[in-house]
């Protein structure tokens, strides 16, 4: 399947977006949800899951591209298959 130049940066936006967002929600969820003396110690765990995500996933990314594709499916009509562009 092909995608246009269209599509693509429109998705590539749509990423842009979800990512630029996704971290001032989380720090709001937080302080919402968090009492005043327990925050600080919240926002730390926040933040080390954050910077971990941005070392293990580029590992785990080329640990996979190193295995031959593989399907990963509880149900036989869905097929997800995991490969070094997953």
């Amino acid at each position: 399947q092909k995608f246009s130049q269209q599509k693509l940066i429109f998705l590539r936006a749509n990423k842009k977006i979800g990512a630029a967002t996704g971290s001032p929600i989380m720090q709001t969820y937080v302080a919402r949800c968090t009492p005043q003396k327990e925050r600080t110690k919240y926002f730390v765990l926040l933040q080390i899951a954050m910077v971990l995500s941005f070392i293990v996933g580029p590992v785990l990314g080329s640990l996979l591209s190193l295995l031959p594709p593989f399907t990963i499916s509880q149900y036989p009509s869905v097929r997800i298959v995991i490969d070094e562009y997953t």
